[in-house]
C-alpha cells in the first residue's frame, strides 16, 4: 500500500495567468517582476482597477489574483495522478487531498482566514482502492488521517493519537466520526458546533460575543440567534458543550473570557 498526501499550501507568489509558472518573488529580478505584474493586469483588470483606488481595495485585488493559486495547484496534483496511474501502482495507492484553511474574501466583511465561520474550512478528498465515491457530512480534524492511513495500512494506531479513523465514515457515509467539533483561534475566539446548531463566542477590546447559527436553515451564518428567545435552549446547550470542550483539550485562556 501507498499512501500519497498532497494539497494546496501557502505560495509566495503565483502567477494567476500562467499555469505552469510558479514563482518566488525573492529570486527574480525587478524587470521580471515587473513584466509579470503587468500580466497580472491583463488577466484581472477589475483587481487592478481596485487595487489603485485604496489600500482596501490593493487588498482584495491581491486575494482575487491569488484566486490563479488553486487553479495551478490542480494541474500539478493532476500531473501526480498521472504519473501514479503511469506506473501501473494506481490500484494499490491511497490519496489525501486537503488544504490551508480557505480565505473569506469578503465573507461576513472579512478578507483572511482569522475567522470560525464555516467559509474558512480545509477541503478533503480521499481517493484509492475500495474508497466508493460519494460524500460526506461527518465533522473532521486533519489530525483524523493519521490513523485513518493507520486503518488502510492495517497497522496499530498509537495510543497518543488524539484523531479519530475516517474508514467507518468512507465506508458508509451516514456513519458520524464523532457528534461535536470544538475549533479555537488564538485567544480571542472559541467555537462548538454539531450536525445543526453553531455557537461562536469571541472577545473584542475585552466585550463578550455571542453568535449563534441553525446551519440547516442558515448555511451561511448570516442570522445570529444568540438574542432569540426561541434558540434560548440551545443557546444553553452549546454554551455547555463549548465549556466542556475547552476543558478536554485544555484550554489555557480563563474560563471568564468566553461564555457566561
Amino acid at each position: 500500500m501507498r499512501v500519497l498526501l498532497t494539497g494546496i499550501c501557502k505560495f509566495t507568489r503565483t502567477a494567476p495567468i500562467a499555469g505552469r509558472r510558479v514563482w518566488n518573488k525573492s529570486t527574480r529580478s525587478a524587470q521580471e517582476i515587473k513584466s509579470w505584474q503587468m500580466a497580472d493586469s491583463a488577466a484581472y483588470p477589475m483587481a487592478v482597477a481596485w487595487g489603485s483606488s485604496s489600500p482596501a481595495h490593493a487588498s482584495i485585488a491581491a486575494h482575487l489574483a491569488a484566486i490563479g493559486q488553486a487553479t495551478i495547484s490542480a494541474s500539478q496534483v493532476g500531473r501526480i495522478l498521472d504519473a501514479i496511474e503511469a506506473s501501473g501502482k494506481a490500484a494499490s495507492t491511497y490519496v489525501f487531498f486537503t488544504a490551508d484553511q480557505g480565505l473569506a474574501v469578503g465573507h461576513h466583511g472579512l478578507m483572511g482566514k482569522q475567522n470560525l465561520y464555516e467559509h474558512f474550512k480545509s477541503p478533503l478528498v480521499l481517493a484509492g482502492p475500495g474508497i466508493p465515491h460519494g460524500q460526506s457530512a461527518t465533522l473532521v480534524y486533519l489530525f483524523d488521517l493519521f490513523p485513518t492511513i493507520c486503518d488502510l495500512a492495517e497497522a496499530t494506531t498509537p495510543a497518543v493519537i488524539e484523531g479519530r479513523s475516517l474508514l467507518p465514515s468512507v465506508q458508509d457515509r451516514k456513519t458520524s466520526v464523532r457528534d461535536t467539533m470544538f475549533c479555537a483561534y488564538r485567544d480571542g475566539q472559541r467555537m462548538v458546533r454539531d450536525e445543526r446548531w453553531k455557537i461562536i463566542e469571541y472577545n473584542a477590546a475585552g466585550v463578550r460575543n455571542t453568535q449563534l447559527f441553525d446551519l440547516v436553515h442558515d448555511p451561511d451564518e448570516l442570522h445570529n440567534l444568540a438574542a432569540d428567545l426561541q434558540a434560548h435552549d440551545q443557546l444553553a446547550r452549546l454554551r455547555k458543550l463549548l465549556a466542556t470542550a475547552r476543558q478536554e483539550y485544555g484550554d489555557p485562556i480563563a474560563p471568564t473570557v468566553f461564555g457566561h
